[in-house]
């Protein structure tokens, strides 16, 4: 049954027993795409056949920016691949859903 992207990054954080991170669009998740490792290479294809989220690994900011404009909700796991200066200087929240570092 469909879902908020919320939830679903509770579900995967649970089932995972990991920390995620999410870029939440807003939209009720009914379709998700999966991808093991670094998904930021198909995160058009995802949009094009109709998914409401994406769940993979190695993401960086700049991809998890990108999910979002296509109007996906991004999950990956904490690993960030690239930096987000944004963040790191304390803004909150942040579209690219990583927490600020100290």
């Amino acid at each position: 049954s469909p879902v908020s992207g919320e939830e679903l990054a509770k579900t995967v954080a649970d089932k995972l027993n990991a920390g995620v991170r999410i870029a939440d669009s807003g939209k009720t998740i009914s379709k998700v795409a999966l991808c093991g490792g670094a998904g930021g290479d198909f995160i058009n294809a995802v949009a094009e056949i109709g998914c409401d989220a994406y769940i993979t690994g190695d993401i960086s900011h700049h991809e998890f920016l990108e999910a979002l404009e296509l109007g996906l909700t991004l999950i990956a796991d904490r690993q960030e691949k690239g930096r987000c200066h944004q963040c790191q200087r304390g803004t909150r929240p942040h579209p690219c859903g990583k927490e600020r570092r100290n």
